[in-house]
Parts: structure tokens; C-alpha cells; sequence
């Protein structure tokens, strides 16, 4: 069990999705990037790249054993996604760190995936490498909070914060305290990394969780499956959940599915209640997908919708985990990390 707490938040690490806005503004540096072919290369005829601030990757024919190219990044380190190609066969992305004047990129094959043995000349993507291990080797949850903690200190300048900053929001043993810490570090001590397209989605995440609902769920009127108007009551326990769902995308879909079981087992939702809204959007749909679906926990439809705008920060679903005072305690965007924040509250 302790393995599967402490690695529910790693793969924000290694893993980002982000979309982009207008960069025109971002401080930027060149990097001559050489590309080369490792032992196990050779099969490679071509790869795309892509930067941050890239809104698509770009081909480029890779014939020979080296390919230079002349890459724009984001100042002073950015990461780098590669993907190979054998004759229109993909290989699959990998990513790594660079910053300017130049980089060696050694690429290989393995086991039918694109693989970055290593990146020379620019130490940045060995640093962050050793950090990612560090937390990975930390033990517990404590430790990593405090690993995760320093890195995001040590990196308020640079990119790859935002990399640390995703995996702290993402503890499952995450406090109060520790919300209203990360609150005061984004505000006094990251600079101008911040407008980083990708602190965007971070940003609001912790807008979110350090806001205190406390006396104002009442204010907002929801609507039951006949449509008649309610107040949304508190439960009286420990802890609860706020579950916001898009019914039409598949990954609520099958938490919801998930959830369902879960209930009917010893599992530690059983003491926990939990609440679902949807968006008043998908009404005639929203009501068969609840009637077909016979969930043994409330569902609910904001019209309007202002608590569902307020919260909902992820596509599918968005889980708000709050104590018995109303006060988020943790958001995740799927049960999975659920889970792991109601176990280690050994509910």
C-alpha cells in the first residue's frame, strides 16, 4: 500500500500535457541541438520536435548519423519532445531538458520505443533526472513532500518548477498548511517563469484549493433529477467529496462505474460521502446517464453554472476532497489519486 500512496503523484514529473496562449512575449534562447543516432538508431529515417512553446511538432528528414538543427526555446531551459520514425512507423515521444548554446541528443531504439540515452553538453536534463529520482527514492510521503518541497525552491527560475509544483498538488497526504505554504511560495517567490504558458492550469488549480468554501455552498442552487431546486447539504462527517463530472466523456464514466463497486465493498468510501455534479448543459442525456447508471450517491446539475465553473478544472472529472469545516484538503482529477488521499487519512 505504501508503494502505490507514494507513487500516485509521480508521473506529473516526467509526463505534461499543456496547452499553449500567446507567446510572443516569453523570454527565449537559440540551441544548436545536434541529434545522434545511438548503436541501436540506425533504423531511424526521420523525427519530429517539439518545444514548449511549440503548438505542433515539426518534421525533419534524418538521414545521416548527426542532424543539426537551430531549436528556439524558452528561456534559460526548456524542454525538448522528440519522436523517430522508420519508414513512416512511429516510435513513440520522449523528452528531455535543454537550455542554450548547444545540446547532443543520443537517440536509440529500445524494445520498439523512441529512447534519449543522454543529453551532452547541457547538464540541465542530468539534473532534473537526479531530483525526479530523489523523490522517487524518498521512502514515504513525508519525505517526498519535503523532497518535492526543496525542489520547487530550488527551481523557482526555471521551467521544470512547474514539473515539482504539479507533483506536490497531486499528494495524496497534502494539508491545509501545505496548500497555504505553496500559496506563498508561487506569490513571493517565482518570478517571471510564471508566465509560462504552463503555470496557467497551476495556477488556477491552487486559486482553488486555498479558496475556503466554508458558508458558501449554501449559496448555490442546484437541481435534482426532477428539477426541482435544492441546497446542497453538508454532510456531517470527517471528510467528503465534491465530485464534478462530464458525463459525455468516458473517464467519468468508468470512475463513476469504479465508485459504484467501491461502495459496495469495505472500501473507505463507505465512510465518506460523496457528492456529483454536472454541468446544466447536457440535461435530457445527463438524466438517462443517472437513471441507467442507479448510483447509491446523490447527483446533482448546476445551471447556472457557478460552483460547477468555479471547481471544475480537469476535462472529465475533478475530485474536491473537504474536511469537516468545508476546507479543501486536496483536488485530483481522477479516483485513483482519491483513493490514495482518503487511505492515507487511514479512513
Amino acid at each position: 500500500m505504501k508503494l502505490v500512496l507514494t507513487l500516485a503523484f509521480i508521473a506529473f514529473l516526467c509526463t505534461c500535457g499543456r496547452a499553449q496562449i500567446n507567446l510572443d512575449k516569453l523570454p527565449r534562447d537559440i540551441s544548436n541541438v545536434a541529434f545522434i543516432k545511438g548503436k541501436t538508431g540506425f533504423l531511424i529515417d526521420s523525427l519530429t520536435i517539439r518545444t514548449s512553446l511549440d503548438t505542433f511538432p515539426y518534421g525533419f528528414a534524418f538521414i545521416s548519423d548527426t542532424l543539426l538543427l537551430d531549436i528556439s526555446i524558452f528561456h534559460p531551459v526548456d524542454e525538448l519532445i522528440v519522436e523517430t520514425f522508420a519508414e513512416g512507423h512511429p516510435f513513440g515521444r520522449h523528452s528531455c531538458w535543454i537550455d542554450a548554446p548547444s545540446a547532443d541528443v543520443h537517440l536509440s531504439i529500445a524494445a520498439g520505443r523512441t529512447v534519449i540515452d543522454s543529453v551532452g553538453l547541457s547538464p540541465m536534463d542530468r539534473w532534473f533526472r537526479k531530483e525526479v529520482d530523489l523523490i522517487r527514492l524518498s521512502g514515504n510521503l513525508t519525505a517526498a513532500k519535503s523532497n518535492l518541497g526543496r525542489a520547487i525552491l530550488n527551481n523557482q527560475d526555471l521551467l521544470m518548477c512547474a514539473n515539482f509544483i504539479g507533483a506536490f498538488q497531486d499528494l495524496p497526504n497534502l494539508t491545509r498548511p501545505d496548500i497555504l505554504w505553496l500559496k506563498s511560495t508561487l506569490n513571493s517567490e517565482l518570478r517571471s517563469v510564471k508566465r509560462h504558458p504552463w503555470f496557467a492550469s497551476l495556477l488556477a488549480r491552487q486559486k482553488a484549493m486555498q479558496s475556503n468554501l466554508r458558508r458558501k455552498l449554501k449559496k448555490y442552487e442546484l437541481s435534482d433529477q426532477r428539477g426541482k431546486v435544492v441546497e446542497l447539504t453538508i454532510p456531517k462527517k470527517q471528510f467528503f467529496v465534491l465530485n464534478f463530472y462530464d458525463a459525455r466523456l468516458s473517464d467519468a464514466r468508468r470512475d463513476h462505474l469504479y465508485l459504484k463497486e467501491m461502495l459496495l465493498t469495505d472500501s473507505v468510501f463507505s465512510r465518506v460521502p460523496v457528492i456529483s455534479i454536472a454541468r446544466g448543459d447536457y440535461v435530457d442525456g445527463w438524466l438517462n446517464y443517472v437513471k441507467e447508471g442507479d448510483f447509491p450517491w446523490p447527483h446533482y446539475l448546476d445551471y447556472k453554472p457557478d460552483l460547477y465553473d468555479q471547481m471544475a478544472l480537469f476535462p472529465a472529472s475533478t475530485y474536491v476532497l473537504l474536511n469537516r469545516k468545508n476546507q479543501i484538503e486536496g483536488l485530483y482529477d481522477n479516483l485513483r489519486q482519491l483513493t490514495a488521499a482518503l487511505q492515507w487519512r487511514k479512513l
